[in-house]
Formats: structure tokens, C-alpha cells, sequence
């Protein structure tokens, strides 16, 4: 048999070597891979920047007590609702040195 040059066939005819699936899994792959990717950039020299000044007093803040927290929180302009839950998050999970 021999060969046709691929222009000149018909659409329905062409061989489908590099067809993709995309019908079932294709939308979760793609939004997987844009989420694994936008993670690894946000992790990609994370350790090289400083902590400002506002995320110090913060984790400062949180690593008192409740009450202290509140008391600092009434002489600041910021609600406290943000610093307590930092509060709890540092009393549920290990905080680095």
C-alpha cells in the first residue's frame, strides 16, 4: 500500500498518534500542575528573605499569653483577631528556633 502524504488526507483518516485524552482527566491535570507549580515557585528561595518588622512584632505578640496579647492588641491599631489565632497555631505546632 502506498503512502498518502498527511495533507492530503482527510481529517477523520489522519492517524491519531498524539491525541490526548483531555476529556477525563484533562481540567484536574491541568489545574494540578498550576498548583504544584505556583507551590514550587512560592517555596523556591523562601529561606532567603528577611522577616520584616510587622512579622516579628506578630510572632512576638503571639508567643504571650491571651490575655497579653489583648492587652498589646489595645494599645495597637490592628485587631486582635489575627494575632490570636497566631496564638493558637503556635501553641498547636512547633515553631522553629
Amino acid at each position: 500500500m502506498p503512502s498518502v502524504p498527511a495533507e492530503s488526507m482527510a481529517v477523520s483518516q489522519r492517524p491519531q498518534l498524539l491525541k490526548l485524552n483531555l476529556n477525563k482527566f484533562g481540567p484536574t491535570m491541568v489545574l494540578l500542575a498550576i498548583l504544584l507549580l505556583g507551590y514550587g515557585l512560592r517555596l523556591y528561595r523562601l529561606g532567603d528573605q528577611n522577616i520584616w518588622w510587622d512579622e516579628g512584632h506578630a510572632v512576638w505578640t503571639a508567643r504571650h499569653s491571651m490575655r497579653e496579647v489583648t492587652n498589646i492588641t489595645a494599645h495597637d491599631v490592628h485587631p486582635p483577631l489575627y494575632l490570636w489565632m497566631l496564638h493558637g497555631a503556635n501553641s498547636h505546632c512547633a515553631t522553629c528556633p
